[in-house]
């Protein structure tokens, strides 16, 4: 079949070789995790924060050199109450590079 379309079946479903040319590399996780988070910051409610606070945790984790999350992550603590905890995370992100893109990004 080799990256083609078979057109035998009652819908088509493409190889990995025809998806490979025509999609993006997208990871959902990443997406997800902001807006989770971002509705959280928006909403403020204390269940809805704390949740945000254990996704942010887990990004963390999974990438610990991304500005981003731990910027994300001070602001979802500052929101929280946690005041040295979310400075703690701000200054990470900063030795991280947060801001010294050409862009500015509200996170």
């Amino acid at each position: 079949i080799g990256g083609e379309l078979v057109a035998t079946t009652p819908f088509h479903i493409p190889t990995k070789e025809a998806t490979s040319k025509i999609a993006w590399d997208f990871d959902l996780r990443q997406f997800l995790e902001y807006s989770v988070c971002h509705a959280a910051l928006q909403v403020g409610d204390y269940e809805s924060l704390c949740l945000a606070r254990s996704i942010c945790s887990e990004g963390i984790t999974l990438r610990a050199n991304c500005p981003e999350i731990w910027y994300r992550y001070s602001n979802v603590l500052e929101m929280l109450g946690d005041e040295v905890g979310a400075e703690n995370a701000r200054s990470a992100s900063v030795s991280l590079g947060f801001g010294e893109g050409a862009s500015a990004v509200s996170l």
